[in-house]
């Protein structure tokens, strides 16, 4: 049913299918789920609504799929915030796919009662500026995590929560990072994911801006002695030339980085 010109959809559109396992409605032109509009596909393990124009899924729009459904796509749409409230109902949810909306922020309590299953998010491509440091607490069997391509200028070591005992892939690159002494464990960190992919993660080219520099370092190169940072192993450098390393001061930083490049 993808690439038909859907514009709508509603309860009881599906009734008669009940043994359905797999829903394509990719790339139409839907604006909203509604309430109960699945609600006789009891038996769906996956559901394509990527590509369409969606701006509201109702909080009741998957009551009948909480038992079965794993995969669902919600890629390429126009949603400016996770539907929490709809997902929270599915218990057995593994892949949950974001990209491409215009999501902003996020939430405390974004994946709170539904993400102990999730194994695979992609945030990729929205507009998200922020990440709270317990954001991904629940998401106790995520391996694969995509961020890119957002408006992050800091990512909080907190954020990885249980994550070190499940993940495999993280995608940071192409965000407006700031290099502070804050995103020095990240190369310590990546060293520690088990079974992680080391010819994809090699590839992910993930740097930061150093605004009195105006010049972009790798993050896993980072010159810890020329920023003044105190090392893991608790080593202080004796540059004096000390970065600024609480999220006020990022944003300080940031905001006189964006200035200068205006001036010139």
């Amino acid at each position: 049913m993808q690439e038909n010109k859907i514009s709508s959809i509603k309860e009881g559109d599906f009734e008669g299918l009940k043994g359905l396992d797999s829903l394509v409605l990719a790339h139409n032109q839907i604006s909203e789920v509604p309430a109960r509009v699945f609600s006789h596909l009891t038996q769906l393990n996956s559901l394509e609504l990527e590509g369409n124009r969606i701006t509201r899924v109702d909080p009741d729009a998957f009551i009948g799929l909480e038992e079965n459904l794993q995969y669902l796509r919600l890629g390429e749409n126009n949603l400016h915030v996770i539907p929490s409230d709809a997902l929270r109902r599915l218990h057995r949810l593994r892949h949950l796919d974001l990209r491409s909306n215009n999501i902003t922020a996020l939430p405390e309590d974004a994946f709170a009662g539904y993400g102990d299953s999730i194994s695979f998010l992609n945030l990729q491509k929205n507009l998200i500026k922020v990440l709270p440091p317990t954001i991904f607490d629940n998401l106790n069997s995520l391996q694969s995590l995509n961020l890119g391509n957002n408006k992050l200028i800091h990512i909080p070591e907190e954020i990885t929560g249980g994550m070190i005992d499940t993940l495999v892939m993280i995608d940071i690159t192409d965000n407006p990072l700031i290099c502070t002494c804050d995103l020095q464990w990240f190369p310590y960190w990546l060293k520690k994911l088990k079974g992680q992919d080391d010819d994809t993660m090699s590839k992910k080219r993930t740097v930061c801006t150093m605004p009195n520099e105006r010049r972009e370092y790798v993050l896993q190169n980072l010159p810890l002695e020329k920023m003044g940072c105190v090392s893991k192993a608790g080593k202080i450098s004796s540059s004096s030339n000390i970065i600024a390393s609480n999220p006020t001061q990022i944003l300080a930083l940031h905001l006189a980085f964006c200035v200068t490049s205006i001036l010139h």
